[in-house]
């Protein structure tokens, strides 16, 4: 199994009919977790609870350095925080970038968080979490 930079993952969203590349993007993590469900009875011996998996919760956490380019072909910090405060919903799509590659695509996701630093002589950055919606459709890099 061939092993990949970070550099070799993707996020793109489709915020307005058009799937862009989150624009300076340097760090992009994905958290799924299974809720449990407790089925703890009366009769459950031993003193132990007993638990089943439940439902599957998943986000994207993303972090990127703020590019002023609006000639890039590319969602800007603008966009987002835009999409965030219209509670807009899309596509994003998770992944590798290079044929063979695993490609998540979840068609109902959208901006939970938006933070920009702007600190004194330093790059300008963003990060934020994008909530997942629904089972996502695995596929690979044609």
């Amino acid at each position: 199994m061939a092993t990949n930079l970070g550099d070799k993952v993707a996020v793109k969203v489709d915020i307005d009919s058009n799937e862009y590349i989150l624009v300076g993007l340097r760090s992009a993590n994905r958290t799924s977790e299974v809720e449990e469900q407790d089925t703890t009875t009366r009769d459950s011996s031993g003193k132990h609870n007993e638990k089943m998996p439940g439902y599957v919760d998943e986000s994207i956490e993303v972090e990127g350095l703020r590019v002023e380019n609006p000639s890039l072909d590319r969602h800007t910090v603008e966009k987002i925080h835009a999409a965030l405060l219209a509670r807009t919903t899309f596509t994003c799509v998770y992944g590798g970038t290079e044929t063979g590659d695993t490609i998540w695509t979840y068609s109902n996701a959208f901006f939970q968080s938006l933070e920009e630093t702007n600190e004194y002589n330093t790059p300008r950055t963003w990060s934020g979490t994008i909530a997942l919606s629904g089972e996502p459709a695995k596929s690979t890099v044609a």
